[in-house]
């Protein structure tokens, strides 16, 4: 059992319940379950479109939001690994987390976060820097690649096994990075 076939199990039972509640201005609003597995998908096809692939992995430094979660289910369908960045994390510990997972990319939350993102384009090996802002360009070369190749996501996500790793989470110690 894998994140992707777990998040498609419960996809596929067609819930009338939210699958989020995101806050904004004007209030709570529902995000139902089709809505976020689209996201998924779409981010997914994506994800594949710019050559990210099991194995590979991709840093996170955002706040908790549903732009995160989504994204990281996505990475999940692909066998590809998040490295989350807290949003706390200075831009040389970022960049050592890059590092360190061998990141091919990296989402940050926005243009706030431009020493970040002048750290990780100065990464040889980081192709890849996208914000929350870009996510919809994605989505849409997500649709793009689906339209060419439908079954890849799933196809991706069939190679993933129990023994793949999921996530990074490199955790605050006392002994350094």
């Amino acid at each position: 059992r894998t994140i992707a076939s777990l998040w498609d199990t419960v996809v596929a039972e067609n819930r009338t319940t939210p699958a989020y509640l995101v806050e904004e201005e004007s209030g709570w609003r529902e995000v139902s379950w089709r809505e976020a597995a689209q996201a998924v998908d779409e981010i997914a096809h994506g994800l594949l479109a710019l050559g990210v692939r099991k194995g590979d992995a991709f840093g996170i430094l955002a706040r908790t939001r549903l732009e995160w979660s989504l994204f990281d289910f996505a990475l999940a369908h692909v066998g590809a690994r998040a490295a989350a960045i807290y949003p706390s994390s200075t831009p040389s510990e970022s960049r050592y987390i890059l590092e360190d997972s061998a990141a091919i990319g990296v989402l940050v939350e926005g243009e706030d976060d431009l020493p970040l993102i002048e750290e990780a384009r100065a990464l040889p090996e980081l192709k890849h820097v996208l914000t929350f802002a870009d996510l919809d360009d994605l989505r849409a070369r997500g649709r793009e690649h689906a339209a060419q190749q439908p079954n890849a996501v799933e196809e991706a996500a069939a190679q993933i096994t129990d023994d793949d790793l999921f996530t990074f989470i490199y955790t605050s110690g006392t002994t350094g990075p």
